[in-house]
């Protein structure tokens, strides 16, 4: 299997890539945004699964806020808080929205002295993957695969845009959401 290592800037529609921070293992000294776009592969590409193998950013602060640093995901067919702080070992599932790429971006503050890493695998997932979470009784057609989604599908999908624990994320989902997702992870 091929193994594709990119840094800030690269885009890639390329399977099993790795986006690392400059000088990766090294700490990361810079501070600014560096950008990583995942494209689709293909049209039978449905989801991407992200796995912060090592993810240390700046913590939050006394209100949950990332102030110092952020990782910020966009594009896809659901809404990802922004994440900082020690989320090494987490990972979370994104839909595609119809052709629109994937954009993460991390945020990076030289006001704070701290040591920053990442190392963040994206694996695209085929529409027809068994481990693709559909709402029981729903059919995977073309209106899924588009961004289309019926709407308890996408009523699913909006609330559960993340697999990832609750260190450094910003609160902003409601308490009945956290009490749905904690139950669907357990």
């Amino acid at each position: 299997m091929l193994t594709v290592i990119l840094g800030c800037g690269s885009s890639s529609s390329l399977n099993n890539t790795y986006f690392i921070n400059t000088g990766y293992p090294a700490a990361y000294s810079g501070s600014g945004s560096c950008t990583y776009t995942i494209k689709q592969c293909n049209s039978d590409i449905c989801q991407v699964r992200i796995d912060f193998l090592t993810l240390s950013l700046a913590q939050p602060d006394a209100n949950g806020a990332c102030v110092y640093d952020a990782l910020n995901i966009v594009g896809g067919a659901s809404t990802v808080p922004t994440i900082c702080g020690e989320n090494s070992g987490q990972h979370i599932y994104l839909y595609f929205y119809e052709n629109e790429d994937i954009t993460i971006s991390i945020t990076t503050s030289s006001s704070l002295d701290f040591q920053r890493y990442w190392n963040i695998q994206v694996a695209q997932l085929g529409c027809a993957c068994p481990s693709l979470d559909v709402v029981p009784g729903e059919i995977a057609d073309e209106r899924w695969r588009s961004g289309r989604l019926a709407p308890a599908t996408r009523r699913m999908k909006e609330k559960e845009s993340r697999r990832i624990g609750d260190r450094g994320m910003e609160r902003r989902q409601s308490p009945e959401w956290e009490k749905e997702a904690f139950e669907r992870l357990m």
